[in-house]
């Protein structure tokens, strides 16, 4: 359930470049991705250290539409390669709740909560039509995050930890001041470490990631193994919860196979509904 207070503190983790953007014009809908979790919005978390995960990976993997950079006036090269994409930093926002209740909204219980059992079915449903471009009319959603579920994938596994508040509406937005940037070093997960328990990630995510990257990029299983062990995201594959389970497995494969140096957002979305069809 959302606080019970007037107002509280709101997260968003994105690299340097992208929070520099907002601090100087402002939270434009028409820009944010629509194949997500609870449609095209701008996503908060009430859990900093889960915002600072996000920032961590979207430093790493700087993705941004074209139509951005052309309305900012800049070239995918000067983008890339800004000191700024590759920073991890967050946002921190007062959100007024009272502001905020009095919009249409739609708020699911989380698997901690009495109501769960009761909303379980309707927020998978409600993930998947999102993720096949489903244009709901609330001015917020708010959540559990969607991962891989651990045996039918065609499932929505929920995230126990983590959560989600979709601002979907310039109403809602609107909720949202006091706005301040932060920057911090981001420490990569040490595989070391686990390597001694197991030899590999034993996870349903790093499997679907293994045969999305095997199938996209038309490899043998030992190439996509090996190409996928050589990438950035190898060490999160390990991690309890990690970020990797805010997207599907499909985005990270993109990822891997056109990297850190490339726009690949369009083509992953488009490949998305060709899939979904």
């Amino acid at each position: 359930m959302l606080p019970s207070i007037d107002f509280c503190r709101v997260y968003h983790g994105t690299n340097l470049f992208a929070a520099k953007m907002i601090q100087h014009y402002g939270i434009y809908l028409h820009v944010q991705r629509q194949l997500t979790d609870f449609g095209k919005g701008f996503y908060v978390t009430f859990n900093l250290n889960q915002a600072k995960s996000w920032a961590t990976v979207k430093a790493r993997n700087p993705q941004v539409y074209p139509k951005t950079l052309d309305w900012l006036q800049i070239s995918k090269e000067h983008y890339l390669n800004h000191p700024y994409t590759r920073t991890p930093a967050y946002l921190a926002f007062d959100l007024n709740l009272n502001q905020l209740i009095f919009l249409k909204g739609k708020i699911f219980s989380f698997p901690h909560e009495w109501g769960w059992h009761e909303d379980r079915k309707s927020w998978e449903r409600f993930i998947k039509n999102c993720r096949t471009g489903f244009m709901h009319n609330y001015d917020y959603v708010y959540g559990p995050v969607g991962g891989s579920h651990p045996i039918d994938p065609d499932q929505v596994k929920v995230s126990h930890r983590k959560d989600q508040l979709s601002l979907n509406s310039i109403r809602a937005i609107h909720c949202l001041s006091n706005l301040k940037i932060f920057t911090f070093h981001a420490i990569t997960p040490r595989i070391e470490m686990i390597t001694r328990k197991r030899r590999k990630p034993e996870n349903i995510l790093s499997h679907e990631i293994h045969d999305k990257v095997r199938v996209l990029g038309n490899f043998t299983s030992k190439q996509a193994e090996q190409i996928t062990k050589k990438s950035w995201l190898y060490p999160y594959m390990w991690k309890t919860e990690s970020p990797l389970f805010h997207e599907q497995p499909c985005y990270w494969a993109f990822s891997i196979l056109y990297g850190p140096n490339s726009l690949w957002y369009e083509d992953y979305e488009e490949y998305l509904v060709e899939e979904n069809r």
